[in-house]
């Protein structure tokens, strides 16, 4: 029973000794600076059934901030190649999305409810 009760402090010891160096070690790790770059702002309209703008360019890796009003109608804003969207929202609204175009191209961007992408509602997303 004795020597149960030992080996039970020495692996008590152990485990507490493994923790205490473990959190040691993680607080003497650098912590690398956050990107505090500002973001490009970009002011879309959205109507039935058209963007406006229709065409936005940025550069690659450039941080850009989508303020989506939507000024007739139910809409919202995608793109599909940056896992982008806002949610659907209702006339006399606006929301945003803050996204980094990480790859140069055309992209289009557009409406997702209903017809509205056939109807016209999309435009370009040029980053170079």
């Amino acid at each position: 029973m004795r020597q149960r009760k030992f080996y039970l402090l020495v692996v008590l010891l152990i485990v507490i000794a493994g923790i205490s160096l473990f959190a040691l070690k993680a607080a003497k790790t650098p912590v690398a600076p956050q990107e505090t770059s500002p973001a490009v702002v970009i002011t879309i309209d959205g109507a039935d059934y058209f963007f406006k703008p229709n065409e936005i360019r940025v550069k690659k890796d450039q941080k850009l901030k989508i303020v989506f009003k939507n000024t007739k109608g139910f809409h919202d804003f995608v793109v599909d190649e940056f896992s982008v969207w806002t949610p659907q929202i209702l006339e006399g609204n606006s929301t945003e999305v803050i996204f980094t175009p990480n790859k140069v191209g055309v992209f289009e961007f557009y409406c997702s409810v209903g017809g509205h992408r056939a109807l016209g509602m999309k435009g370009k997303l040029i980053v170079e």
